[in-house]
Order: C-alpha cells, then structure tokens, then sequence
C-alpha cells in the first residue's frame, strides 16, 4: 500500500445504538441542560446527537450521501485531510461534508464545570462541618473567607470568560492565601505546643480541659488548611493555565500541604491517646476519703475514679470520656480534599489528552478515564 493510501476513517465519534446498554452506567452522562445551566451552548451535542457525524480536517462533520448509498467517509493514511468521497462494496460516491460549527474551549470548560458541579456538593458538606466546629471569634474571617471562595466557585461557572471577574477574583485570591498560610502556620505550631509538652499524670478534670484546647487548634488548622487549599485550587481555574506541567505543579503542592495536615492529625491522635490513658490511669481517691464521715465516705467509696471527681465538681465540658474525645478527632482525620485533587486529575486528562465521546438520542456520554473503555460499545461509521 502507497504510504499516503486512502484508509477508512477511524472514527473518534461513536454512536451508542442501545440507549439501555449495560455499558451506559460505566459512562457519566452529559445532558445539554448541564452546558445551558453554565451559560455555554449546547448546539454542539444538539447537532451530533441529531445527525450521524464525523471528525474532519478541522472539526467536526456531518456527512451526506446520496439517497440508498451506505458510505462511509476516507481520509489519507499519513495526514489528516480527508476525502469528499465514500467508498461501499467497491463502489464510490461523492459525499457532502457540512461542518458543525463549536469552539473547542467551551466544550473542555463545560465538562470540565460539569465534573467540579458534580463534586460541589461534598465539598461544600465539608465547609459546613468544618465551619460548624468553629465558635472563635478570633476565627470569623477564615470563616469568611471559606464562604468567599464557595462563591467565587458558583459565580466561576457563569463568568469565567470575563476578565474583569477574573481579575477582582484573582485580587480577592491573593489575600485570601496569604492571611490562610499566616493562620495555619499559627495553628500549627500551637498544636506542637501542646503535643510536645511532657505527658505526666493528671486528673482527668485537667486533661480534659488540655485536650479541649488542642482541639480548639485543630479546629483552627482544618479551617486555614482548607481555606489554603481551595484558593490555591481556585487560582489556577482563574488563571486557566491547564497545560500539563503546570496541573502536576499545582497538584504537587496540595499533596504536599495535604501530607502535612495527614501527618500532624495522627501525631496528635497517637499524642492524646497516650495522654488520655496516663492520666486516667493515676488516679488515686484513697488518700482522699480519708477524714470523710461514714455517710459520705460509703457513697464516695462506691464510686469508681472518674465518677469520684465528677461528684465534686459541676462542669460537664470537663468529663468528656476519653471515647468520645478520641472520636472527635478521628472525625477530623480525614483531610476531606479528595474531589479537588480528583478534579485537577480531570482537567488535566480533558485538556490534556484524547476524549471519546458516546453518542445516542438519550444524551452524551463521556468515558471515565479511571475505567478500561467499554468494548462491547457499537461503534458505527457515518
């Protein structure tokens, strides 16, 4: 064969002919609603889903042949220019190729805002429980500021295109990172304070109140780690550099921010465990019944340690059972920053490298890049 043989086409389009095909659910659907709510047009998917088409040269086609003439549309081997002919049972026919008119940036930013809406909300169940567990006012602007960046994604969807948003956003961004990675580096050495301070025995009264107050700093910690977090991610969708080497940078610097938050939570967890149990361990009441009356003396002698101190004392934020204290932490363990780093893993592979895109009159669907391609999906050549 001559090297620049005419071939078939190799469609990049194909056409899913069973709307009910068990592949479907493997495949994340794309509504042209989902493109309308973004203020982006959905004529493309509109189009494609209408007519049979193919890529071609530049964009994309669709082809005409003449009525009863199964054709299939050829290009050249070693370049991609295509033929205005189709060729079937060995005959050949002129084919009219209308090309479908789409700006390819709007299509990567609409799946791209489609997959982000799709994380929304556990991203935004995180916030609310991180800003639930925060009551100090010293606290109050990273809690406005975890607020702004939740808006600044809601209006992103809609404005991303207008520089002048991008600009006072980019602004807003700036502050907001610098004053996240102040308080967290607060945070964190606070945090050191406490869990490198020597573990000796205590009643449990006064260890209470000290983990208390380490808890008060992780909360502290989450708050500015998160705010630190999801403005570094909103820079780069405002910056809208989504080359390959400047994904994996910005990735980099998460995990790595990430790791940190990872590794300081489990010191602090290994830290109040060992800290909890010491002090529980010693207590001791016998010198302490010593001199009671005999009235007093038997109803103390029936208690155990911890219910000995609660029965002198009224303030319930100080007996808190080392149970319950270690499930607030281990609550808190989690970083909850997944659907971000997943999201930067998605841009990168829409912007990045080849997408095959499954048409049928249902709707659009696109392959999850985290699942082989489905084989048994029709394929069928315009």
């Amino acid at each position: 064969m001559e090297d620049n043989a005419i071939v078939p086409v190799d469609l990049e389009i194909s056409i899913v002919e069973d709307a009910n095909a068990s592949v479907l659910p493997n495949l994340k659907k794309i509504d042209s609603a989902d493109f309308a709510s973004l203020c982006l047009s959905a004529d493309l998917l509109q189009q494609i889903q209408q007519f049979n088409a193919t890529p071609g040269g530049e964009g994309i086609y669709k082809v005409t042949f003449k009525n009863g003439f199964n054709g299939q549309l050829s290009k050249f081997k070693n370049e991609n220019a295509y033929l205005g002919s189709g060729i079937s049972n060995g005959q050949m026919a002129q084919a009219r190729l209308t090309q479908i008119p789409f700006d390819p940036s709007k299509l990567f930013m609409g799946l791209m805002l489609i997959d982000l809406q799709r994380k929304a909300n556990q991203i935004l169940a995180l916030e609310q429980e991180i800003l639930d567990a925060v009551y100090d006012i010293e606290e109050s602007k990273y809690k406005g500021y975890a607020k702004e960046l939740s808006n600044i994604i809601d209006d992103y969807k809609n404005n991303w295109q207008l520089q002048s948003f991008i600009q006072q956003k980019l602004s807003v961004i700036g502050t907001i990172k610098t004053a996240s990675e102040s308080g967290r580096s607060f945070y964190q050495k606070s945090i050191e304070r406490v869990i490198n301070s020597p573990i000796v025995p205590e009643f449990i009264a006064t260890a209470n109140k000290k983990v208390n107050k380490l808890h008060s700093f992780i909360d502290g910690y989450r708050l500015t780690f998160y705010d630190l977090f999801m403005s570094t991610y909103i820079e780069m969708l405002l910056i809208q550099n989504f080359d390959e080497e400047n994904l994996q940078t910005i990735k980099n610097r998460l995990e790595e921010i990430r790791s940190e938050y990872d590794s300081l939570l489990q010191r602090c967890k290994t830290w109040e465990e060992k800290y909890l149990s010491s002090s529980i361990g010693h207590v001791v009441i016998a010198p302490v019944l010593n001199g009671l009356d005999n009235v007093v003396g038997k109803a103390v002698g029936k208690l155990t340690p911890w219910e000995f101190e609660k029965f002198y004392e009224s303030d319930a934020t100080k007996y808190i059972t080392p149970d319950v204290q270690e499930k607030r932490l281990s609550e808190k363990l989690d970083n909850g920053m997944q659907p971000i780093v997943d999201s930067i893993v998605k841009i990168n592979d829409l912007h990045n490298h080849e997408q095959s895109l499954y048409i049928n009159s249902d709707g659009v669907y696109v392959a999850d890049s985290s699942i082989s391609e489905p084989d048994t999906i029709s394929r069928e050549e315009a």
